[in-house]
């Protein structure tokens, strides 16, 4: 046991080893991922950012001893506070029991939640979370922080179920406007996807000369996530004028993940909305530019997420060396439902209206957060009033 002169009177610090009573996971508890139920009996809990990641019915791989414990995913670095009987998923996923006897279950996980783990890719990180060090107040005080840092958890919950229910709102707006893409009950025109395009393209090969600082934006699968693209992690690569002006990106450009190891995240899309200098896209995103006076990007924006498209899609993909790819035939072939244009104008006009919607929904939840992050600093170092 430790002690530390800057921390209050009765506070205490112990390597992260003699706080837990042992690490229960075990592979008779483990249920593979093909097994795994949309619904059932117990939740399975494994390292994956959702908190419950499927379901079983299966009572002989359910752990339900020792309750509440801690999850933490040894690839991931997730933390999970779990208190109900649950099963185990699969590799990577460690149960933590707390000595109760010295910490409060739901102190330890937000203490552990607040700690700086370095990410080593896809390594073990469980070997690096056991050098730790554990401050324990005394356990009425532990108790009192865990109830304020619960509290504060809550706010960010119910940010996030109203950032769902946003995307809900889109979602059922554009059922209620244009009908189910498969039954099509407002007899909308059929066209071919590729027929409501005038440009297709693949983007730049090339993987020479990265890290230039003077070099060209480069735009890759990781920059494409659920309808943005993110900057902050572009790479720079020194190319050629002439590829610069063949695979530059312009404002309305509708780009799709062409390749991914998973199928569910082929066709994901995103319109560019422009940037303060050239971007191009690799060869792993297509670049279409839509006809127009036929199509807006936002309309087909949405319908790419529909299951119908979803399910052709994913049906059009075919696999090379464990990699699904995305063919331009078989893409163009994709039977599109096409309203008039009036009709695809006042969804965008609700996009545009929700997207405001959204920016604030983001401000609030820095701020959320940025309170969140600020009261863990001062619980663990002794600053919180309780």
């Amino acid at each position: 046991m430790m002690k530390n002169n800057n921390l209050p009177k009765g506070w205490e610090i112990e390597p992260f080893d003699k706080c837990i009573e042992k690490e229960a996971s075990s592979n008779k508890l483990k249920i593979p991922q093909s097994k795994f139920l949309d619904k059932g009996k117990y939740a399975i809990i494994d390292q994956s950012m959702e908190y419950i990641a499927g379901y079983t019915n299966d009572s002989t791989k359910i752990y339900k001893d020792d309750l509440p414990i801690i999850i933490f995913g040894d690839h991931t670095r997730i933390f999970k506070f779990i208190d109900f009987p649950f099963a185990l998923g699969a590799d990577g996923t460690k149960i933590l029991v707390p000595r109760k006897d010295m910490l409060n279950p739901k102190y330890f996980y937000f203490f552990l939640k607040g700690l700086r783990l370095e990410n080593h890719g896809y390594s073990r990180h469980y070997k690096f979370l056991k050098e730790k060090q554990i401050i324990l107040p005394p356990l009425p005080t532990q108790k009192k922080i865990a109830s304020i840092l619960e509290k504060a958890e809550r706010l960010k919950e119910w940010r996030k179920e109203a950032d769902r229910l946003t995307d809900e709102f889109l979602k059922s707006t554009f059922l209620e406007m244009f009908g189910d893409p498969v039954k099509n009950p407002k007899g909308w025109e059929i066209v071919k996807f590729g027929n409501l395009w005038y440009h297709y393209s693949h983007g730049y090969p090339g993987r020479n000369n990265l890290g230039n600082p003077l070099g060209t934006l480069i735009l890759r699968i990781r920059n494409v996530l659920k309808d943005k693209v993110v900057y902050d992690k572009l790479d720079r690569e020194e190319i050629a004028l002439k590829y610069i002006q063949r695979y530059a990106l312009e404002i309305g450009d509708l780009l799709l993940v062409r390749v991914n190891g998973s199928p569910e995240e082929i066709g994901r899309s995103v319109i560019f909305q422009g940037f303060d200098e050239v971007v191009i896209h690799d060869d792993n995103i297509i670049r279409i530019v839509l006809d127009s006076s036929t199509v807006l990007p936002e309309y087909i924006q949405e319908l790419l997420k529909s299951r119908y498209i979803r399910s052709k899609i994913a049906k059009t993909c075919k696999t090379t060396a464990g990699q699904y790819l995305l063919s331009k035939m078989k893409l163009h072939e994709i039977d599109m439902p096409c309203p008039p244009l009036k009709f695809q104008r006042r969804f965008v006009n609700i996009i545009k209206n929700v997207e405001t919607i959204q920016q604030s929904q983001i401000q609030s939840q820095q701020q959320i957060d940025n309170l969140f992050n600020s009261l863990m600093q001062k619980a663990f170092k002794g600053e919180l009033a309780c």
